[in-house]
């Protein structure tokens, strides 16, 4: 060995392998979770609105109420 290298004790491998598959695990949970949340209502369906009569939730017209 010459002197300009340093040897980490195994152990301090050992656990920084355990503290990264950890994180990589919670964040695998983070983003499979947000992946499958369901949307939020008034995004999804904009043509629930009452005052809209078309499909993609744009406002009636005076000429269009009936």
């Amino acid at each position: 060995m010459t002197a300009n290298t340093v040897q980490q004790p195994t152990g301090t491998r050992f656990l920084r392998g355990i503290h990264l598959a950890a994180l990589a695990g919670f964040l695998a949970l983070v983003i499979g979770d947000h992946l499958t949340s369901p949307p939020t209502a008034n995004v999804a369906a904009p043509a629930d609105d009452k005052a809209a009569c078309a499909p993609c939730g744009a406002p009636c017209t005076l000429t269009e109420k009936k």
